[in-house]
């Protein structure tokens, strides 16, 4: 599992490469930004104030629509973006380690103002 979830930093970058290059498809490019979208836009299905459900909604729709996404790549654009990701391998994992760090530092300190 630890393996697969260091796949995920790597992943998001040969997605956001793959849509960068001139050769992806605009239905693809899209989706992407229907995505990326519907994960940062405050109107969901299941509005996000809704415990758990409503994160539970953005953890169904936003994978469907990335894995739909790149099942639409052609196979020499995800194996250009892959080798350009490849050399930030390790930058990926650190950043992805500060964006979690800095996530729960946040979260700390929200659960600190609320009952301190």
């Amino acid at each position: 599992m630890k393996r697969s979830l260091l796949k995920i930093p790597f992943k998001a970058l040969v997605l956001f490469l793959a849509f960068l290059d001139r050769q992806t498809p605009f239905k693809t490019k899209i989706l992407l930004c229907i995505s990326f979208l519907y994960l940062i836009i405050p109107f969901d299905f299941i509005p996000d104030f809704i415990p758990l459900a409503g994160w539970v909604d953005d953890l169904i729709v936003v994978p469907s629509l990335l894995a739909f996404a790149a099942n639409e790549l052609p196979p020499f654009v995800i194996e250009k973006a892959k080798a350009k990701a490849s050399k930030y391998r390790i930058l990926i994992v650190l950043v992805a380690l500060l964006l979690l760090l800095g996530f729960f530092l946040l979260l700390g300190l929200i659960v600190w103002l609320i009952f301190f």
